[in-house]
């Protein structure tokens, strides 16, 4: 059995991807210090063809609904 080993971690791959779609940046000008941005883009793209970006909305949104509204 093959074990693929990422280059990158995940933690900051979603830290890169949450920096973009937080600042309606392009992918390409995501900053040099970060990870390279075909890679960043690589897992979103992946993620979101697995539906794992619908999940984890739906997954936020229905626990805000269950906490009590602040008075």
């Amino acid at each position: 059995m093959l074990i693929h080993q990422r280059k990158h971690e995940l933690r900051q791959v979603l830290n890169a991807i949450f920096y973009v779609v937080k600042g309606y940046n392009p992918w390409w000008l995501m900053p040099t210090d970060l990870l390279p941005w075909k890679s960043v883009y690589y897992y979103y793209a992946k993620f979101r063809k697995a539906g794992i970006w619908r999940e984890l909305n739906d997954a936020l949104r229905a626990k805000s609904a269950k906490r009590p509204s602040a008075s």
